[in-house]
């Protein structure tokens, strides 16, 4: 079932005239030239297709999901052709407004497929505007939330009492940077700064929205809120197996650290040893979280 949704995806995604999109939106609206916000389309197409297999076991008709953080809600709107009841989150703040304009422009070229869209942050989800939610789902966006609790108390708020969540995003144990393929130090990531001014003060708004978020804040908020938690195995296993097949991911990272350990680990034959690191010491985190029996609503 997995190849079968991708590929439909892949089908449904060949549908759209970016090259159109893209050069009209550079004429007009955008700063940008087309080719680079061609290359922001490839960027998201590449990880909605890396996030499908992650959500698909918990997709149900029946299910009314939310995805946060859905950026150009390029998958949004896939599933939402795909007859599902999803709604979009997308505030575009903390250094991804430059994205908006095309988030636009695509969304206008999708009127029929009514996708809706909350220009909120998660912070603000409110059960009694915002209703529940079946499954709530995010990539590689909670690292992006300046106040995470506060976040984790509103998404825990409007989900369903059996509802499920399931987020990817770094776990920041792991002194490394995927945006920026750079090494970080969790408690003093002014040292990646001072030692790489150039690459960080060329995209300051991403640095600048950055939590560094780790498996251990996860856990201790997941006990202050009575959630659930359970991190899947195997994620940076996974994670450096796609360098080597995905090519717009490995184009992305050839010239970073994480591509650098990736090539030493196939000559070494070394890379079935990442398999028994566990999660806690691992980096992507892949985790889903639940209700604990006799919920109540979440107040600070």
């Amino acid at each position: 079932m997995t190849a079968a949704i991708v590929n439909d995806f892949d089908s449904f995604i060949a549908k759209f005239n970016f090259e159109e999109i893209t050069e009209r939106l550079s004429t007009t609206r955008s700063r940008r030239n087309s080719t680079d916000l061609l290359k922001l389309v490839k960027v998201y197409s590449s990880e909605a297709r890396v996030t499908l297999p992650v959500i698909e076991p918990y997709l149900g008709k029946n299910k009314r999901i939310l995805e946060v953080g859905a950026g150009l809600c390029l998958l949004s709107l896939f599933l939402r052709s795909q007859d599902y009841n999803i709604i979009a989150l997308e505030p575009a703040q903390g250094g991804f407004d430059h994205f908006n304009d095309l988030k636009n422009s695509i969304l206008e070229s999708s009127q029929n497929m009514d996708l809706a869209v909350l220009d909120i942050t998660a912070q603000e989800l409110d059960p009694a505007e915002n209703g529940h939610f079946d499954l709530i789902f995010s990539n590689n966006v909670l690292e992006h939330i300046p106040d995470i609790n506060e976040a984790f108390l509103a998404l825990a708020n409007v989900l369903a009492p059996d509802g499920q969540m399931i987020h990817t995003c770094p776990n920041y144990v792991v002194p490394y940077e995927p945006h920026f393929g750079l090494p970080v130090v969790k408690f003093w990531p002014r040292i990646t700064s001072l030692v790489w001014p150039e690459e960080i003060n060329g995209q300051l708004d991403l640095w600048e929205s950055l939590n560094f978020l780790s498996y251990f804040q996860l856990r201790k908020i997941a006990t202050r809120y009575k959630l659930k938690i359970r991190f899947s195995k195997h994620v940076m296993y996974n994670a450096f197996l796609r360098i080597g097949h995905d090519s717009e991911f490995a184009k992305r990272h050839s010239s970073s650290t994480a591509g650098r350990i990736y090539r030493a680990l196939v000559k070494l034959r070394l890379l079935n040893l990442i398999k028994v690191i566990p999660p806690a010491l691992s980096t992507p985190m892949i985790f889903e979280i639940s209700h604990k029996k006799d919920r109540e609503l979440l107040r600070k």
